[in-house]
């Protein structure tokens, strides 16, 4: 069995509209390397090092959201981030120009991505996704300061 769920705008979704695709990336990479999942992962992260990632929900003041959805990244004045110098900013996906409806800032070690969540029912709420390249500690210190400026530029 399975389960559907009702979207914003009242269509049926199923609840891993996404998991189909990975699955079959998954298998491939199985099929291709004749590694499982687990042996892949650790190849990358012997090579890579560690990722830390998160995603968390942010209360939104009245309007925020909309300031969020419509900020141009020269709005965005902070020059580092959780220590590191900023590189680069984004409201526009670099591949393809499309609307990342919100920003995304990028260090050499970590970045944020800031949207308003339409999927809330009760609180309004904006989302941060993160990752860190370098520690637990360093993803804590990057969300912390992600939040502040999305609050000083939206609020």
């Amino acid at each position: 069995p399975g389960a559907s769920f009702q979207s914003k705008n009242a269509t049926v979704w199923p609840p891993a509209q996404d998991a189909i695709v990975m699955n079959l990336l998954a298998a491939e990479i199985f099929a291709k390397s004749g590694k499982d999942l687990s042996r892949h992962y650790q190849d990358l992260t012997d090579k890579y090092g560690e990722c830390y990632y998160t995603k968390i929900f942010v209360p939104a003041k009245p309007g925020q959201k909309k300031k969020l959805s419509q900020l141009s990244e020269f709005e965005i004045s902070a020059s580092t981030l959780a220590g590191d110098p900023i590189v680069a900013k984004f409201t526009r996906a670099p591949a393809n120009d499309a609307s990342l409806g919100g920003i995304k800032i990028r260090t050499t070690n970590g970045w944020f991505v800031a949207r308003p969540s339409g999927t809330e029912m009760v609180e309004p709420v904006y989302k941060v996704y993160g990752e860190s390249f370098k520690s637990e500690h360093h993803l804590d210190l990057l969300m912390q300061e992600a939040i502040q400026i999305v609050n000083n530029v939206t609020q």
